[in-house]
């Protein structure tokens, strides 16, 4: 062969070799790409509407990420404790993160302190310290609230009783969706009656005389769809009008998607868009209506004050003795008195009530003669300046033209200017912390706390959180006089003071001067030293939206409450400890997890030499479906534990077996449904499978195709539901 001819095979075998580097390197990297990760979902209940579309959500990604996804459901609703084991029990069978939506929070963060999870850990809805979890999805339910009440009060108006339900479970979401809710309704003037479930049933009953009511207005509203339909059948229609489903929606309270649906299914369509339009029309009607009121005044075709605006005087002082009536409102009218008993509008030719503005409430307190009182609840004001004192006679008749004494809350003012000056020097430290990006997105100023929303782009660590909260408190012990100046808003912009999220500016602006640490256009009431605030506390940092996180806080004597709390709680630790103080507290609570730990290893040897001894006997009824061992037993008093045992062995059989065993304690059962890999080559699912066992006792539960639990419901129908099992397993089994 020439020589010619050889480096030409060489070089041929050199491409040849290039090639298949080439496509092993990328066979190596899609193996790579298609390797499985594992993520249980554990959650209290599947139930809520909420659920399906979570669901889908997760089934989703976990389809984009290659992920093995696991939908857990607690098989007793609202157990902290069963929630906290079986997310050990997930990352024990090779879960390589979890996502949580928490029973109980101060459980968890417990948990999560004892370093019981050592895997990546997502949580949903939850207020947790950033430091001790991977990232927290919640959603802004104090906006929830707020959106529901406007959306209430646009439709509805204030003139009508507003009914609040309210669970008894105690959570950050339910507080702050309340908050949410309440402010928005209690600015717009309405009635509010709370109830809050306690087992007497009071709830109920009101629900389902609602119940009863709606049902009656849905059939009202069937009978009138049917003879729309019936009619345009006859004159050769196709379509519902807007009018007519807008008629259904309002008068009849008959939601347009199931309009749309059964008109649908008789080749009728519904005209969207005009029904749309008349929506919109009607809700502007009822919130023009609403304006009118006085909720929202300051709007176009408000209240009519045929005077000059309110003269201010909160910034100095806390009570003003001759300020006048100048107007009275009684539901949206002006009225020349306002009698005892009386819910009303107030307005003064000047006040110390602080109008809610910028993130700040309104003040509240009383407005008296000799002989009455006008309780004020909260205060607001008009675009034109007037001051709106929003709440009822209490005592006696007040008129227009009376001179009265207006007497602001001092004590929970105090609190308010104190939670307000906390939020300059907080958003000072956040920028001096994160860098100068962190602008003010919100805030909501209290007396009971100060909620700061703010720009930044990470969940902040717990060494910045201490970071931020060490320069406030620094900045409060240097007792830094608080200053207020009036200026031109050029002059104020050369200061460098900053803009707050809110608020409106004119040609004159208010500045706060904090020394040299903040400068801020600000309304707003204030401390006039910040040794006045005491004591500054974060109480938590979370996510409110894409870029923004928020932190709520306490001062002066919110962070004494919250000490106190401790204490109490230390206290209480003790004593069921029964240690005579808190001192060797740390030490006795490490003695007894350690003690815990011994016992629960001596435990589980014993579960493990009573699920050998139990093992062999539960074979002996065995069924054999399709080639698969199908066996059930009722292994009364044996604790759960046990049972999990019996089936991690079950499971990990060569030959195919599908098993469910039972136990009962006292009025609680528990289902555990192990399937071996060769039975679940033939179809057979453990989740599955167990989900429909417990069905037939009216219990729920699930889990993954190896192993799944599931609560017992109707107890006494344990022995029917095993008896169900041969014919569950043998729809998931296939034939040979």
């Amino acid at each position: 062969m020439r020589k010619r001819d050889t480096w030409l095979w060489v070089i041929y075998g050199l491409v040849l070799l290039f090639l298949y580097l080439i496509s092993s390197t990328d066979l190596l990297i899609k193996e790579r790409k298609n390797e499985i990760y594992p993520v249980s979902v554990i959650l209290d209940d599947t139930t809520d509407e909420s659920y399906q579309n979570f669901k889908k959500g997760v089934d989703r990604a976990a389809i984009e990420l290659n992920a093995d996804v696991s939908m857990i459901t607690l098989y007793e609703g609202g157990d902290a404790s069963q929630q906290i084991e079986r997310m050990a029990r997930e990352q024990q069978d090779g879960a390589r993160a979890l996502i949580v939506m928490p029973v109980e929070e101060s459980a968890l963060e417990s948990a999560l302190a004892d370093k019981r999870v050592q895997i990546p850990l997502v949580l949903v809805n939850a207020e947790l310290p950033r430091d001790k979890v991977s990232a927290v999805v919640s959603t802004d339910y104090d906006a929830m609230g707020q959106n529901l009440a406007r959306q209430a009060l646009n439709e509805h108006g204030n003139q009508i009783p507003y009914y609040l339900f309210y669970s008894s479970r105690k959570s950050a979401a339910r507080r702050h969706f309340q908050d949410g809710v309440e402010s928005v309704l209690r600015g717009g003037g309405c009635e509010i009656k709370k109830f809050e479930r306690h087992g007497d049933g009071s709830i109920r009953k009101i629900v389902e005389e609602e119940e009863k009511t709606f049902a009656k207005t849905i059939d009202k509203g069937f009978d009138m769809l049917s003879g729309i339909l019936t009619q345009l059948k006859s004159e050769g229609k196709d379509m519902v009008s807007g009018e007519d489903a807008f008629k259904l929606s309002d008068t009849y309270g008959f939601p347009i998607d199931l309009t749309e649906e059964i008109a649908a299914e008789q080749g009728v369509s519904v005209d969207r868009d005009r029904f749309a339009a008349l929506v919109e029309e009607q809700r502007n009607r009822a919130r023009e209506d609403y304006h009118n009121k006085a909720g929202s005044s300051w709007a176009e075709g408000g209240l009519q004050i045929d005077a000059p605006a309110t003269v201010f005087t909160g910034y100095t002082h806390n009570a003003e003795e001759d300020a006048k009536v100048i107007a009275i409102f009684r539901d949206g009218e002006a009225v020349d008195t306002a009698a005892e008993g009386e819910p009303a509008v107030v307005v003064l030719d000047k006040t110390p009530f602080y109008a809610e503005s910028g993130g700040q409430i309104g003040d509240s307190g009383s407005v008296t003669t000799p002989d009455s009182t006008f309780t004020v609840e909260t205060t607001s004001k008009t675009e034109n300046g007037h001051y709106l004192h929003l709440g009822a006679m209490t005592e006696g008749a007040l008129h227009v033209g009376d001179t009265v004494s207006a007497k602001i809350d001092a004590d929970k003012r105090s609190r308010t200017m104190r939670n307000h000056t906390a939020a300059h020097l907080l958003q000072a430290a956040l920028r001096t912390v994160l860098g100068d990006h962190v602008h003010q997105a919100g805030q909501l100023v209290t007396d009971s706390r100060c909620r700061f929303d703010f720009s930044h782009f990470a969940a902040m660590t717990h060494e910045e959180i201490k970071k931020v909260e060490a320069l406030v408190n620094e900045k409060i012990l240097e007792a830094i006089p608080v200053v207020t100046q009036e200026l031109p808003i050029a002059e104020a912009r050369k200061l460098g003071a900053m803009a707050l999220f809110g608020e409106k500016y004119g040609d004159i602006v208010r500045v706060v001067t904090v020394g040299d640490y903040s400068v801020e256009f600000c309304g707003g009431t204030h401390a006039d030293n910040t040794a006045k605030l005491g004591l500054f506390r974060i109480l938590s940092e979370s996510s409110v939206a894409s870029g923004v996180r928020r932190i709520e806080a306490v001062t002066g004597t919110g962070v004494l409450e919250l000490l106190d709390s401790y204490e109490e709680t230390m206290a209480s630790a003790a004593k069921a400890m029964k240690l005579s103080n808190t001192t060797g507290l740390a030490e006795h609570c490490a003695s007894l997890v350690a003690e815990n730990k011994a016992k629960d290893r001596q435990i589980e040897s014993l579960n493990q030499k009573i699920s050998d001894a139990q093992m062999a006997a539960i074979f002996d009824n065995a069924k054999e479906i399709n080639g698969v061992k199908v066996v059930s037993a009722m292994l009364s008093g044996t604790t759960p534990q046990v049972l999990r045992k019996m089936g991690d062995t079950i499971k990990d059989m060569k030959e195919p077996v599908i098993a469910v065993l039972a136990s009962v304690n006292g009025e609680k059962g528990n289902l555990v449904c192990a399937c071996s890999a060769p039975a679940r080559d033939k179809g057979a699912h453990a989740g599955k499978i167990v989900q429909r066992v417990a069905a037939v006792t009216g219990g729920k539960g699930g889990g993954k195709p190896d192993s799944a639990m599931a609560g017992i419901g109707k107890t006494y129908m344990v022995d029917e539901a095993l008896m169900a099992l041969d014919g569950i397993a043998a729809e998931f089994l296939k034939e040979d």
